[in-house]
């Protein structure tokens, strides 16, 4: 399903978003440093941040290690996603493409329906194809992290620092 203000590939009937959980996030973030005037080379830092996270997309976009080229960071490297493109003879550095048959761009429902496994190619195992779901009504994740640190500078040449890191979810 891909939600109906995509001109090219929108499902009919569906609205703007295929999300119905709250979706808007502020996401402050504040810091403050500070160098008391009374200790030589020592400066107090701390920080916090609020920051959202598009939790639909892990599976598409961060697949588990191990299920091929892509990794648990990694962008998916796998049709629909991403198409290969095999170099030719006549490729380059500067022409990269030169003589390699390029796939069309994905501007319509029936393409984007070429790249994705049928159910029989998968049921016979011809090929793989990484399924997950998501509940349209979550609502957007966030984490709320913190930081505090003394850093200390005794000799130009090293700098020693303590200090916290904290998240909550």
């Amino acid at each position: 399903m891909v939600a109906g203000n995509n001109a090219s590939l929108g499902t009919s009937g569906v609205g703007d978003s295929t999300l119905t959980g709250r979706q808007l996030g502020v996401a402050p973030r504040i810091g403050i440093v500070w160098s008391p005037p009374h200790l030589k080379n020592v400066v107090i830092r701390t920080g916090f941040g609020i920051f959202h996270d598009r939790g639909e997309y892990f599976s598409e976009l961060s697949p588990s290690a191990g299920a091929g080229v892509n990794g648990p960071f990694g962008v998916t490297v796998a049709n629909p996603f991403a198409q290969k493109v095999s170099a030719t003879p006549q490729s380059t550095f500067s022409q990269p493409f030169l003589g390699s048959v390029v796939p069309p761009v994905v501007t319509n429902q029936t393409l984007f329906t070429g790249l994705v496994p049928n159910a029989a190619q998968i049921k016979t195992g011809a090929t793989t194809y990484t399924f997950s779901g998501y509940d349209p009504g979550n609502v957007l994740p966030y984490t709320e992290n913190w930081s505090f640190d003394l850093p200390w500078q005794p000799t130009n040449s090293l700098q020693l620092t303590a200090g916290y890191v904290g998240t909550a979810v």
